[in-house]
C-alpha cells in the first residue's frame, strides 16, 4: 500500500482540501494521513494529532520566532513524519507540500521507486535546493538520518548557516546541502528530461514538478527572468513548452512529443483550477 502523509499546523486551508480531493480521485491501493494540530474530520483521511508525538525541537531556535511560521513548520514536519512512520512501521510513503495537485497514480510507478531509490527521492528545485513537490520515503527508518542532519544543522543557527551555505538556510537549502554531503541517500527525481534526475527519466518517461510548472500555469504562462537559476525554468520556452489540457504535460518541439507532468505545485493556492471535475 502507498501511504500519503500530509502535514499542516493551524486552521486547515481550502487548498489543502483540494489537494486531498485530487489524491482520492487519482490513486489506487493507498491510504491518506493528515498530521495536524487541528481537530478535524475529512472524508477518506485518517487525521493524526501531532500533539501525541514527542518531537524534541524546543531547544532549537531555528526560525522559531520568525514572523513567517512557514520556515519553522517546513523544517519540523520531517521530525513528526519520522515519528509517525516509525511508530506505524510504514513504507512506501509519499509526502508533498499542501499546494500540490497530483495527476499520476503512484501505484503505476511504485515498482520503479522501490527499485531505483535507496532511501529518499525528492524533486530538485535548484542545483543546491530540493523542494517537496514530490517526496518518496522508502522505509520506516529512512528519515532518521535526515532528521539527525537537520537537527545538527539547525543547532548552528540561521546566521552562521547563511554564512556557511551562502544562502538563506531554509529547509530547501538544508535538504540540498544534505544531499551534497551524503552518498546516494537522497535521489533526485527528474524535473526535466535533462539535468539532475535524468538517469531516471527514461524509467518514468515523465517529469515531476518541484515548483516551476505550477507557477508557470498559475501565473499566466510566464516565468520571471530572475528565476532561471531554477532547473525547470531553464527549459520553458526553449527546449520544452508546458501544456495543460485537463492534465499537464511538456511538449518537446524537436522530438514532437508530449511528456506527462506527474504533479503540479500551485504556489498561488488556486488548486481548484487544476483538479479533475469529473
Amino acid at each position: 500500500m502507498n501511504n500519503f502523509i500530509l502535514f499542516h499546523k493551524g486552521i486547515i486551508p481550502n487548498h489543502l482540501k483540494y489537494c486531498i480531493r485530487q489524491i482520492l480521485q487519482t490513486q489506487t491501493n493507498f491510504k491518506v494521513y493528515l498530521l495536524t494540530d487541528q481537530r478535524v474530520i475529512i472524508d477518506g483521511v485518517e487525521v493524526i494529532d501531532i500533539n501525541d508525538y514527542n518531537v524534541e525541537l524546543d531547544q532549537l531556535s531555528y526560525y522559531k520566532n520568525d514572523r513567517d511560521p512557514l520556515w519553522r513548520t517546513s523544517f519540523e514536519r520531517f521530525f513528526y513524519i519520522d515519528k509517525f512512520i516509525t511508530k506505524n512501521n510504514l513504507s512506501n510513503v509519499i509526502h508533498f507540500d499542501n499546494d500540490i495537485v497530483i495527476y499520476g497514480d503512484v501505484s503505476e510507478i511504485i515498482d520503479i521507486l522501490e527499485r531505483e531509490v535507496d532511501e529518499i527521492a525528492i524533486t530538485p528545485h535548484k542545483e543546491t535546493e530540493l523542494v517537496c513537490g514530490f517526496m518518496y520515503i522508502k522505509h520506516s527508518t529512512t528519515l532518521k538520518l535526515l532528521c539527525n542532519y537537520l537537527f545538527e544543522l539547525a543547532k548552528v543557527g540561521e546566521a552562521e548557516l547563511q554564512r556557511q551555505l551562502n544562502s538563506m538556510p531554509h529547509e530547501m537549502r538544508l535538504l540540498g546541502h544534505i544531499q551534497s554531503i551524503t552518498d546516494n541517500y537522497i535521489t533526485s527525481l527528474p524535473v526535466t528530461p535533462y539535468g539532475p534526475g535524468n538517469n531516471l527519466f527514461d524509467k518514468f518517461n515523465m517529469v515531476f514538478d518541484p515548483s516551476t510548472y505550477g507557477q508557470y500555469f498559475g501565473n499566466n504562462n510566464t516565468i520571471k527572468p530572475q528565476d532561471t537559476d531554477r532547473l525547470a525554468d531553464r527549459f520553458i520556452g526553449t527546449k520544452t513548452i508546458p501544456l495543460f489540457e485537463k492534465v499537464p504535460s511538456l511538449h518537446l518541439p524537436q522530438e514532437d512529443k508530449n511528456i506527462p507532468i506527474f504533479n503540479l505545485h500551485i504556489h498561488n493556492k488556486h488548486l481548484n483550477l487544476f483538479i479533475y471535475n469529473d
